[in-house]
């Protein structure tokens, strides 16, 4: 009786192995993770790190593992990049969550066998079966996958560490948008010239602004790194130049930038105008006035009165006087002459 007993625990212990055992849920740590060794399984026995991930591709046992996790958005550059993903779960609920975060729903794994209610896939000649993880999770709440982000954060594709089968979801990570839209410059003063910046920043963090001076010959002669919209830059130095703008953004936890042609000016410093030397003005030598001499008054003529008739009282009573006598003496002849 207790040779079956331990018989039947084998057996157990046997099918554990070949359906799995449940996955650590929580912190995402890829050494917790048991391996599921199986003929459904996309790679037998999975992958618990990411350099035994990048090296079962390589080797791709099977000959189908690249076409199979290209066609879910793992690449080869995604996977030569493998030690970036991060560790998230795969929910028998259909979610899939990562740092803690729901970020995709409807989620299915894919595997190479048929079961009840999965959809056939054919990828370069080679079939796989597709189906909601609620129909294949059994008695496991959730199951370790890699994450694999787009360089802007979006979700790319999602392989399980346990047996490498891929997973779908539908992500609702919002997708962050963020451009540099144009660049001007405007002289200030004559070696200070005005940046200013257009940007698009949505669904992402605007971080800085990096502005990078060439001189004429497109050499790198200063940076310069504002978080405003505006930037008084100096130079002394005459010349022409240019400028390109960049823009950093935090997007999905992670630093991303943005530049285009538009994001370019330039700008020139004359050189210090010559200023011509100032001639004095030239005072006139004052010439004294020329003396002059005072006009000669001729001596005055002296002028004889004219003795105005006397008209005076004194006058008329004399001739008043002498006219009566003169009366009188005729009036005598007269008379003698009767006589």
């Amino acid at each position: 009786m207790k040779k079956l007993y331990i018989l039947l625990a084998s057996l157990l212990i046997v099918a554990g192995v070949v359906v799995g055992f449940k996955f650590s849920g929580g912190g995402g740590d890829a050494n917790a993770t048991q391996r599921i060794c199986d003929t459904n399984s996309i790679i037998n026995c999975g992958a618990l790190t990411a350099d035994e991930l990048k090296a079962k591709y390589a080797a791709n046992a099977t000959g189908d593992l690249k076409d199979i996790y290209t066609h879910y958005g793992v690449d080869a550059n995604m996977m030569a990049n493998a030690s970036t993903a991060k560790i998230g779960q795969v929910g028998k609920n259909g979610e899939v969550t990562m740092d803690g975060k729901v970020i995709a729903t409807g989620a299915q794994s894919v595997g190479r066998e048929y079961v009840d209610g999965s959809t056939a896939i054919n990828i370069n000649g080679k079939t796989v079966y597709q189906r909601p993880t609620q129909d294949v999770f059994g008695g496991f709440d959730s199951l370790d996958a890699y994450i694999f982000q787009r360089s802007d954060g979006s979700l790319s594709g999602m392989i399980l560490l346990a047996c490498g089968n891929p997973v779908t979801a539908t992500s609702i990570i919002v997708t962050p948008a963020y451009t540099c839209d144009a660049l001007s410059s405007t002289k200030i003063s004559r070696t200070t010239n005005r940046f200013g910046i257009a940007y698009t920043v949505k669904n992402a963090t605007f971080k800085n602004v990096t502005y990078v001076i060439k001189d004429a010959n497109g050499k790198v002669i200063d940076t310069k790194t504002s978080t405003n919209k505006t930037l008084d830059y100096e130079q002394a130095t005459a010349g022409k130049y240019t400028v390109q703008a960049t823009v950093t953004v935090v997007a999905n936890d992670k630093e991303a930038t943005a530049t285009s042609e538009s994001c370019k000016a330039a700008f020139e410093i004359p050189k210090v105008p010559v200023t011509p030397p100032v001639t004095p003005p030239v005072t006139p030598p004052v010439i004294p006035p020329t003396p002059t001499t005072p006009p000669v008054t001729p001596p005055a003529t002296p002028v004889t009165p004219i003795e105005l008739p006397k008209t005076g009282i004194g006058e008329i009573f004399a001739s008043v006087t002498g006219l009566g006598a003169l009366v009188a003496s005729i009036g005598y002849y007269v008379a003698s002459r009767r006589i």
